[in-house]
């Protein structure tokens, strides 16, 4: 773990989400970091964040490419013990919380979702994914992560072409650098309302 930012500004101990956060400037998956602590104690509820993934992933095995310290990769650890049933409500709740966050960092700008995993601008751009993995026992969601990359300060100009076509930012919605420990307290503010309900 490092310094840099106070990235521990943006927990609130006594919040079941985001009740800590680890920082990583590089880490091989903050999801496979968070599913390591749900085998601690008091590991639900963790936030894991990196400036920097080696082995990132999205949704179908797909890559989640990012520039080192530009854009905020953060998983969170639960225990939802949720009926395999209604396991689709988790996607969901977080799907939400991650749109609001980012309509939050820029104010007066359409941010929406493309289903299942996929934030986009009014122009339908991504602007961020997420990527929720569960551990089934019989038939019910006893542990999940939730991961999300969101791109932030990462504008469309630097991108590589094939993620320019269809990509954007929230620097480039707002035209102004975002904070990302900020917009992170945003969302694990967001998650943790959304996923109580």
């Amino acid at each position: 773990m490092t310094g840099g930012h106070d990235w521990g500004r943006a927990a609130v101990p006594m919040r079941r989400i985001g009740h800590a956060v680890e920082h990583y400037a590089t880490i091989g998956s903050t999801n496979d970091r968070a599913r390591e602590a749900l085998a601690d104690a008091g590991g639900e509820g963790l936030a894991v964040v990196a400036d920097h993934q080696s082995a990132g992933r999205g949704r179908r095995g797909r890559t989640w490419l990012s520039p080192p310290g530009r854009n905020l990769m953060a998983s969170v650890a639960l225990r939802p013990r949720l009926e395999q049933a209604r396991a689709g409500l988790l996607g969901i709740a977080a799907a939400v919380a991650v749109r609001d966050a980012c309509a939050a960092a820029v104010p007066g700008r359409a941010i929406g979702l493309r289903w299942p995993n996929d934030v986009v601008s009014a122009e339908r751009r991504k602007v961020a994914g997420l990527l929720v993995e569960t551990t089934l026992v019989g038939e019910r969601v006893m542990d999940a992560v939730i991961g999300v990359g969101i791109n932030v300060n990462w504008r469309r100009a630097e991108m590589p072409a094939e993620i320019a076509e269809r990509g954007t930012s929230l620097a480039d919605l707002a035209g102004t650098e975002i904070d990302r420990v900020a917009l992170l307290a945003g969302l694990l503010e967001r998650l943790d309302r959304e996923i109580g309900r």
